[in-house]
């Protein structure tokens, strides 16, 4: 129709109820002909100008959204159950950007530049996506309704949304600095229950895999970089101090055995003192000595590593969370359902109760120091509590959703927590402050730091190991200056 004078110019037969005009003009992008059932489920690029088309994208159900970048060569599709996919205009090849979650995925918009995409969704967040890394890299949250339009500024500095609880928001669309200074690689998938455990020179991790077998890897390289690997050996336990042996639990959790790191050859087996329980949590003192393990209900043993004799049993509410021994060796410390004590493994008795959190701990960690004593919990909330005396240091807020893990950098100057709101947040435990977040695209369930705190492994429930370079404090500080006095230039 000629906007002018109200004439209509051409129909486009069996197009559908959605359309959009690319950025020129010349084509336009239409979806949804027919009934659900027995409609054409396809989206159609058209020649304005004859009526033809051009080409069509099948198998594409219930289009909510659609938009092109300003260079006019990709179509983004946004579906009413949350898949973003984006076609490639050029070649007409297409790639899953955002897979389907039931989430609406109703308003797209694309960055000045075409770089990033915003996407508004029924779920009352924007998210904001890298293309050309297919990897999203914000979630800005604050909307209390479905968003059913976003746009970005010219200049690509802000984001506009428009929700249905009556308000229009600009965001900040770049990601935060530490996001830019660690991005994320996946090194691997088929993780086997059971943490990465690092060599204390940092040069190398021991990762359990699905199959059984333990393998040696670095996890400094931009590939998946296997040094050795110990076959059928189950979960890794500690390495030595030099890092030459390896101790490993078996996949049934009664024996544990040592290797050479260097040629795989197992050096010893102990068998330990354990009755018929079915194993589903552990724990390793620093040195490797000790290790606790606990079922999925209030039984816990605690058992020498070196002769696999059990040197102390546990016997109160375990929530399947919080398990850490203390840097010394003295304490194991235990999360339970809105509680944590702390466990004096000689005494054999309980040192303290702390309460504080409203729902399950799922995380306990001790500083490196052993001062302070980190619990996460399902209410959204780190705690900080001096472990001489029991005292509440902090309460560290922001995280949308239970938190799940957390982790003390090796310094003791930062505490990095993971949560199902799908963020890592590092906090400035001198400050009590959160002075950065990465937005991911999983929930994180294992944070773990590099002894030298260059590296920061995160794995989740698609059984993915990831690998961060971890900033330091100096380092994110400096940054945020940067970008604080770029902005104030005229």
């Amino acid at each position: 129709m000629d906007t002018t004078s109200g004439q209509e110019l051409r129909v486009l037969p069996h197009s559908g109820d959605r359309a959009v005009f690319s950025p020129d003009g010349q084509r336009i992008a239409t979806a949804n002909w027919g009934r659900y059932e027995s409609g054409t489920h396809a989206v159609t690029l058209w020649d304005v100008e004859s009526g033809k088309k051009l080409n069509v994208l099948p198998d594409i159900r219930q289009v909510l959204g659609m938009a092109f970048p300003p260079d006019g060569s990709l179509l983004a599709i946004g579906t009413r159950n949350g898949q973003v996919t984006l076609w490639d205009l050029r070649d007409f090849s297409h790639a899953i950007l955002r897979e389907a979650t039931g989430d609406y995925a109703r308003a797209l918009s694309f960055s000045p530049d075409g770089h990033s995409l915003a996407v508004g969704l029924q779920t009352q967040q924007v998210e904001i996506w890298n293309v050309s890394e297919r990897r999203q890299v914000q979630s800005l949250r604050g909307h209390t309704g479905e968003i059913p339009a976003v746009r970005y500024s010219s200049d690509g500095t802000r984001v506009a949304s428009a929700c249905e609880d009556g308000t229009i928001r600009l965001w900040d669309p770049n990601p935060p600095t530490v996001q830019k200074l660690v991005p994320g690689r996946t090194l691997e998938y088929y993780l086997r229950v059971g943490n990465p455990k690092f060599s204390p020179d940092s040069r190398w991790a021991a990762v359990s895999m699905k199959g059984g077998d333990v393998q040696i890897v670095d996890p400094a390289t931009a590939e998946w970089n296997v040094r050795k690997v110990l076959p059928h050996a189950g979960n890794s336990v500690a390495f030595s101090s030099d890092a030459a042996t390896l101790l490993t639990l078996s996949q049934d959790g009664k024996t544990l055995h040592r290797w050479d790191v260097l040629s795989g050859a197992m050096l010893s087996t102990t068998v330990l003192d354990a009755g018929e329980a079915h194993w589903k949590f552990s724990a390793t003192s620093q040195d490797g000595g000790l290790l606790a393990l606990a079922d999925a209900h209030q039984l816990i043993e605690i058992y020498e590593t070196r002769t696999g004799r059990r040197i102390g049993d546990v016997n109160r509410p375990f929530s399947g969370g919080g398990l850490e021994f203390s840097p010394d060796g003295q304490w194991l410390a235990i999360g339970g359902e809105n509680t944590w004590v702390l466990w004096d493994i000689a005494a054999s008795r309980v040192v303290r109760t702390m309460t504080g959190h409203t729902s399950r701990v799922t995380a306990i960690r001790f500083s490196p120091d052993q001062k302070t004593i980190a619990t996460t919990s399902w209410d959204s909330t780190v705690r900080l509590w001096e472990t001489a005396t029991g005292k509440p240091l902090a309460v560290l807020t922001g995280h949308k959703a239970g938190v799940v893990i957390g982790v003390f950098s090796p310094d003791g100057r930062t505490f990095v927590s993971g949560s199902d709101d799908r963020t890592m947040k590092f906090w400035n435990l001198a400050a009590f402050r959160e002075v950065a977040s990465i937005q991911c695209t999983y929930a994180p369930s294992y944070l773990g730091f590099s002894p030298d705190g260059q590296i920061l492994l995160t794995s989740n429930d698609d059984e993915a190991l990831r690998c961060w370079r971890a900033p330091t404090l100096a380092e994110i500080d400096a940054a945020e200056a940067q970008e604080k006095a770029a902005s104030q230039k005229p």
